[in-house]
């Protein structure tokens, strides 16, 4: 009997998903503080974690000679699908149970359409296949200062093994490398930059998640997409979480409003919040990669001075934010 409902298991769809939100952000640019305070909405289904396991099961850094987490179009199958929807399912039914929420026993079987929140960073280099497996999704592109960014990075890639990938070592071990380990999603490209300084690596990763959304993100439909700017989120939390609940159809919970009221740190924390915090930890690092910064700050709208920023959350347009 058990073997028969494996087989109908793997033979399901799994199609339970109703517009799934992806937070789509660079590493270290505020996605998990997003990600907990729209998980205090109602209905929102969520593992309380990144979904980097189901990936990595499916598609194992082995699979290539120059592993990295970008996975093409073509790597898609439908099977695949039914198994990647299935265990993104399976997680957010582990989370709801942990947290203690109710769980029927149409939910548990996957037969009543739920809403999915996901906050995976490496879906930036997902973005092709996410279309095929999730063809409803909406996507928050969530942007931050590149130079708090990236120094946050730094700080958090020299501070805590917490963001490394055990994976990769044997490459990086293979490699003259300036760094012990790899931290955060590796674009495809990223054993070419091992030997170079910290902030030249975080910078060109950096470049690489926002490109690889800006690449792709164009070709979804622009009623499915929003971009948020981290500052807004930071100084007016109630405006965007509004906006965004009007463009997800979700609703304001009072535990949203007392997330907002407490401001908590998200559990990703490294150090206490503080603004124009690189110019006191990283400004000359910061400095010297700044011509490379130029044009993508332009790009997404930030001025080259410490605290100018644009605090607005705006829809991403067809050609791009």
């Amino acid at each position: 009997m058990r073997n028969v409902l494996d087989q109908l298991d793997r033979r399901r769809p799994y199609r339970v998903f109703d517009r799934p939100i992806f937070i789509l952000s660079a590493p270290r640019s505020g996605s998990s503080y997003l990600f907990e305070l729209l998980s205090q909405c109602d209905n929102l289904w969520h593992w309380h974690a990144e979904l980097d396991a189901i990936w990595w099961d499916h598609f194992p850094y082995q699979r290539s000679n120059t592993p990295s987490d970008y996975i093409a179009a073509e790597e898609y199958s439908p099977e695949m699908a039914n198994r990647v929807r299935r265990d993104h399912f399976r997680y957010a039914r582990w989370g709801r149970e942990e947290r203690g929420q109710r769980c029927g026993v149409r939910d548990k079987l996957g037969l009543r359409r739920v809403r999915l929140l996901d906050k995976t960073i490496a879906n930036c280099f997902h973005l092709e296949i996410l279309e095929q497996i999730f063809p409803d999704a909406f996507y928050l592109f969530l942007v931050r200062d590149p130079r708090a960014t990236i120094s946050s990075m730094m700080e958090g890639w020299r501070k805590t093994d917490a963001f490394s990938k055990p994976q990769l070592q044997p490459w990086i071990d293979a490699a003259q490398s300036t760094v012990d380990y790899w931290s955060y999603p590796a674009p495809p490209g990223w054993l070419e930059v091992v030997g170079q300084p910290l902030e030249e690596i975080c910078a060109w990763s950096w470049r690489q998640h926002v490109e690889a959304v800006e690449k792709h993100l164009p070709s979804v439909p622009a009623e499915r997409q929003l971009l948020v700017r981290y500052e807004a989120l930071i100084d007016t939390p109630q405006t965007v979480v509004e906006q965004i609940a009007a463009r997800c159809q979700l609703t304001i919970t009072p535990a949203v409003e007392t997330f907002i009221a407490s401001r908590p740190h998200s559990r990703t924390t490294v150090s206490p919040p503080e603004r124009d915090k690189w110019t006191q930890l990283n400004r000359e690092a910061i400095d010297r990669i700044m011509p490379q910064l130029e044009l993508p700050m332009q790009r997404l709208g930030y001025a080259s001075s410490p605290s100018t920023m644009m605090n607005d959350v705006e829809s991403t347009s067809s050609g791009g934010p």
